[in-house]
């Protein structure tokens, strides 16, 4: 039985469709939900969202901070009990820390970046992920 949940996005489709996997899964369980988004200098995905020209202006952090209350307000729309962060640092590292500190039963996260030779020169977010969390991780196909 999960009792806590733990589910990283950046904002994107693809993660949206992970947070609703994680809405899902808490529902059926009768967990709570954690939600959280990474942001940084080195987190250059939020240029997805934002557009290149307003990137240089954008504070990473609101951005961020943005992301992660509208995936909380969903999730407490569908009646999940959830808490939401953004974190400073890389989203690997993000996702496992709130997993440790938040004593998570599982992950949920998506599987963007786990195809192709890139994920054996790179690594990925989901694959550091499973590779280091101390709970469960549940890879949703977001493709």
């Amino acid at each position: 039985m999960f009792r806590t949940v733990v589910v990283g996005t950046d904002g994107s489709a693809r993660a949206e469709t992970a947070v609703q996997e994680a809405i899902d899964l808490c529902k059926s369980e009768g967990a709570r939900l954690h939600v959280v988004a990474a942001f940084g200098e080195h987190e250059r995905h939020w240029e997805s969202i934002v557009s290149s020209r307003e990137f240089a202006n954008v504070d990473l952090r609101t951005v961020a901070e943005s992301v992660v209350q509208r995936e909380g307000e969903r999730a407490k729309k569908a009646g999940v009990e959830v808490a939401w962060e953004a974190r400073e640092g890389s989203a690997a590292d993000a996702i496992i820390e709130t997993a440790m500190a938040e004593s998570a039963d599982v992950i949920v996260i998506g599987n963007k970046g786990m195809k192709g030779r890139q994920r054996f020169l790179l690594g990925s977010v989901p694959d550091k992920v499973a590779h280091h969390a101390r709970c469960s991780v549940m890879i949703v196909n977001t493709d």
